[in-house]
């Protein structure tokens, strides 16, 4: 969860200075390091079977 909190407050602050963009930017990038966090030992499990 704290992924998602720091996320959070990165977009609020890109937000607040007036940059969408960025704000949907970090929002894509950080998503995707969270789903790579997650997959990560999926994928691990299934190549060492």
């Amino acid at each position: 969860m704290k992924i998602w909190e720091a996320a959070s407050l990165i977009v609020k602050a890109f937000l607040a200075r007036g940059h969408p963009g960025l704000a949907l930017a970090a929002l894509g990038i950080i998503a995707l390091v969270a789903v790579g966090f997650a997959a990560a030992p999926i994928a691990a499990i299934l190549l060492l079977r």
